[in-house]
């Protein structure tokens, strides 16, 4: 799966991670309640016939296997462009409706993460270090192309929500975009930042790492830079 061609797409995208498993031997009308329930989430949020029909399809076509998994669903009123069942169910479902997609279920994490938290570390520690912290620094790195991996740890970002430019790689972490900011690129929407900031790395070319702790960052978001 190319995350990059997915975060090149434009939305709105319907976006369900929800638990696949199955509950007991008789699961099917378990199974149906919970679909059934994301559904009338979709409908609220504001998922258009298309999404509706788009995820009624993929259920239908794809039923909970046998064993314990998560499933994530990203599409849009014509396709479904991510159907993607993972290891485990997630924490907390989730189901929206939103400008960009959520891609932070599909990032890489455990192996990496430690490797990538030791060398963070190494550079925050040191004068000059290639190593920045917060929300609003990290932004701004985005917004210079100058983030060569960005960190995310999903728990403490929560609800957080940035300012989207144009571009799509350009972010703001405060309610107003920068002097620099063209007319072209000003902001012109509010995004979840769980959303954006994954985004705006993708298409900057800048790996992307979830964490879960280790980050010297309330905001749970950091990055290693290009430069000082």
């Amino acid at each position: 799966m190319n995350l990059l061609e997915i975060a090149e797409r434009r939305g709105p995208f319907a976006v369900v991670y929800m638990d696949a498993s199955p509950d007991t031997e008789d699961s099917a009308q378990p199974w149906d309640l919970r679909c059934r329930s994301i559904r009338e989430r979709l409908v609220t949020a504001g998922a258009g016939q298309g999404m509706l029909d788009q995820f009624d399809r993929a259920i239908t076509d794809s039923p909970p296997g046998r064993g314990r998994a998560g499933r994530l669903l990203i599409l849009d009123e014509n396709t479904v462009h991510v159907d993607e069942y993972l290891p485990e169910p997630p924490a907390r479902e989730v189901v929206r409706v939103s400008a960009l997609p959520y891609l932070i279920p599909l990032l890489p994490q455990h192996a990496v993460q430690q490797e990538v938290l030791d060398t963070f570390a190494a550079e925050f520690g040191r004068e000059g270090g290639l190593a920045v912290t917060g929300l609003g620094a990290t932004a701004e790195a985005l917004r210079m192309a100058n983030v060569d991996r960005l960190l995310i740890d999903p728990d403490r970002l929560g609800d957080r929500t940035v300012q989207v430019g144009a571009d799509r790689a350009q972010v703001v972490a405060g309610p107003d975009g920068p002097a620099s900011w063209t007319a072209g690129t000003a902001p012109h929407q509010t995004c979840r930042a769980d959303e954006a900031l994954p985004v705006a790395a993708l298409l900057m070319g800048a790996e992307v790492t979830t964490v879960s702790g280790g980050l010297p960052s309330e905001d749970g978001v950091a990055a290693l830079v290009r430069q000082r």
